[in-house]
């Protein structure tokens, strides 16, 4: 018979509230038995809400010495002594990414975790959404040829949901979100290398730039991202440029659009890859809206819990998610910061 964990959350919040307990309880595997914010008011709503027994201002409570897991969803600045604390205390541990705000605090977080024996795993979660597993079986099918370059970008405008917090990070909003772009050059294309960074500052905030560009490289090819934190729209795109297709995931759609090889770039080669990129669009919208509406457009979160909860069972790291996985995004976002020529 499979186990049933019994879990705490500490940071009830949004993520939380709409990815990660949904995740939870989806899985079959775990029981949430509280939640921890040091906004009584904010705890004490969040259980009353999902009916959960207990809540409480802090890690001390005595009813969490019924959890074996906690998942910590704070803001960053506090991921690695909550974490540590957690593990110190003897609990599994999933957390929200950042791993940290430096490599030190993620060393912190390696030494808590080797002293008490017990499983951590980072929400690298993009890299297992639908769109994700569909390119990624279409690679294996060597149905788009080998890949060319890897590329990412970034739009986000000032006008969108943004956390009070971020201008406390290094780089700012960009320290947030990073970590999405990194995990998925590691999931398609191994082990990840920064050539060189350049940030333009920002008039607006003292800590998010306007924009970041940065060329690396992978095993698997080179890899290029582009991150602009002052624009009109919000929108994260994963692209594949391949030798019969160009490959582009809809990251927020939970979407994948592929272009098939436009041969001699005549009308008709231009009508016909209009055409699938045009149908293959709405075709996504439809099918991630549906889910959506049903509030089951997990973006890959179901499967982050099923292997976070398969190491934990085991007792060795979670496959994709786990300690060396949440470790070699930080490095490389320190190594940003620590290389970045700011213009």
């Amino acid at each position: 018979m499979t186990r049933r964990h019994r879990v705490a959350i500490v940071g009830p919040g949004n993520i939380a509230s709409h990815r990660h307990i949904p995740a939870l309880r989806r899985s079959g595997r775990a029981e949430i038995i509280g939640v921890v914010d040091v906004d009584a008011a904010c705890a004490r709503r969040v259980a009353g809400r999902f009916g959960f027994p207990h809540w409480s201002r802090s890690l001390d409570a005595g009813w969490l010495d019924e959890a074996d897991i906690v998942v910590v969803s704070t803001p960053p600045m506090l991921h690695a002594e909550l974490s540590c604390a957690a593990l110190r205390r003897g609990k599994h541990v999933l957390q929200e990414k950042p791993t940290g705000v430096s490599v030190a605090e993620g060393e912190q977080i390696r030494r808590a975790a080797g002293e008490s024996g017990r499983v951590f795993g980072i929400v690298h979660n993009f890299q297992f959404a639908r769109s994700t597993m569909r390119l990624q079986r279409l690679l294996d099918q060597g149905r788009l040829g080998d890949v060319l370059s890897i590329n990412a970008f970034q739009a986000s405008s000032p006008l969108r949901r943004l956390p009070e917090w971020s201008e406390e990070l290094p780089l700012g909003l960009f320290w947030d979100e990073s970590p999405h772009f990194f995990y998925l050059f590691r999931a398609f294309g191994g082990p990840v290398r920064l050539t060189d960074v350049v940030v333009k500052a920002s008039r607006r905030k003292p800590a998010t730039p306007h924009l970041v560009t940065a060329h690396l490289d992978t095993d698997l090819a080179p890899a290029f991202l582009y991150c602009s934190f002052e624009s009109s729209v919000s929108e994260w795109y994963f692209m594949l440029i391949c030798e019969r297709a160009v490959a582009v995931i809809d990251i927020f759609r939970d979407l994948l659009i592929v272009s098939p090889e436009d041969g001699t770039h005549l009308a008709r080669d231009m009508m016909r890859t209009s055409f699938a990129a045009t149908f293959q669009h709405w075709l996504g919208v439809l099918r991630s809206g549906t889910l959506h509406l049903r509030g089951r457009l997990d973006y890959g979160m179901d499967e982050v819990i099923a292997r976070f909860l398969d190491g934990v069972d085991a007792g060795t790291e979670p496959r994709g998610v786990g300690l060396s996985d949440a470790l070699d995004v930080l490095r490389l976002q320190e190594e940003v910061v620590a290389e970045s020529t700011v213009v």
